[in-house]
């Protein structure tokens, strides 16, 4: 077991406090993964690979959303965000990312395949649930923040 891995996955917010057994059998399916200025993280675009989480260690992301002409004249820029994980959306919803992500500098990342991790959330539902709440709070915050954002920029 890659034991340097296996401590990643553990200091995580989305998996820390899970048992040794499970923290191995996510190390198995993951890997750190690193990407320099410019390198597209996830694309909007992508066919395959969308059901990956991606858990920031080092570095930075801009999250951006590519123009469509009924929409907007130029990208629009979500964030540039120091959160944790990536692909969440896509992870839950089995489709394609609705955004762009890129790293900012170099950046490292752990990888984890998803359908890998959503075959162990069925597997053992306590796991799923505990996985499933932590992503639910995650996005909650986010949207807390985006409605505080939308707040102050039409004040």
């Amino acid at each position: 077991m890659n034991t340097e891995l296996y401590d990643e996955l553990a200091a995580t917010s989305l998996f820390e406090g899970l048992e040794d057994v499970t923290l191995e059998r996510v190390a198995s399916f993951s890997a750190v993964r690193r990407f320099t200025d410019g390198q597209k993280v996830l694309s909007e675009h992508a066919d395959d690979g969308y059901r990956t989480l991606y858990l920031l260690r080092e570095g930075r992301l801009n999250l951006a959303k590519a123009p469509s002409a009924e929409q907007f004249d130029s990208p629009v820029n979500l964030a540039t965000i120091d959160e944790e994980v990536y692909g969440e959306v896509s992870w839950l919803l089995g489709r394609r990312p609705s955004a762009e992500l890129t790293s900012i500098g170099d950046s490292r990342l752990l990888v984890v395949d998803g359908e890998e991790l959503f075959a162990l959330c069925e597997e053992d539902p306590s796991v799923g649930f505990l996985i499933m709440f932590r992503l639910a709070s995650m996005l909650s915050m986010r949207l807390v923040n985006a409605t505080q954002q939308a707040a102050q920029q039409s004040a």
